[in-house]
């Protein structure tokens, strides 16, 4: 199988990022997830600016008095929904979502971060983990010299994402601003 290069530390974040708005906003509706390589760059490139354009246009023209952020949504054109293009250049429309098993997902994995392979919770918002101590049961059967280099490498516990990150606190308002 060919693997793509795409640079897996950029491109988990569009998951995260999806997994964030989800939780500040209750949906991610207004992000839209786009994927390519080779020759499916220049026609995903066209078609993001061309999308772009009439959803903006679209926001523009709304006259119903909802707040922008409904509007966002409301106007969103039909054919912005996650999709890749092949190599070759062909659209598949494909949601993009953490153990996703279609076409997109199989060209484009993407990849993970050390953090979320521990067991973070997608939205990485902890940034220094509360600890718990080493169980060795978490690693499988390990031999006593494995928990012995464990807790060694491990001398104050590991993260425990069961618990808020130290110091986290909750979103209290974003600094985007829709204006007046």
């Amino acid at each position: 199988m060919d693997h793509p290069t795409v640079n897996i530390h950029t491109y988990i974040h569009s998951y995260i990022l999806r997994q964030r708005l989800r939780e500040a906003n209750g949906t991610a509706a207004n992000q839209v997830m786009w994927r390519a390589r080779g020759g499916g760059v220049a026609p995903m490139e066209d078609t993001a600016i061309d999308t772009m354009g009439a959803w903006l246009d679209a926001i523009a023209a709304d006259g119903s008095g909802q707040p922008l952020p409904a509007k966002v949504i409301a106007d969103k054109p039909q054919d912005a929904v996650d999709a890749c293009w092949t190599p070759s250049g062909t659209r598949i429309d494909d949601p993009a979502e953490i153990g996703a098993t279609g076409p997109c997902t199989q060209l484009y994995p993407p990849g993970s971060t050390p953090r979320l392979q521990a067991g973070q919770p997608l939205d990485e918002l902890a940034l220094k983990c509360a600890l718990r101590p080493v169980d060795p049961a978490d690693y499988g059967d390990p031999t006593p010299e494995q928990v012995a280099r464990l807790h060694a490498a491990f001398p104050d516990g590991v993260c425990d994402y069961d618990q808020p990150g130290v110091g986290q606190q909750p979103l209290d308002g974003t600094w985007q601003s829709y204006g007046s």
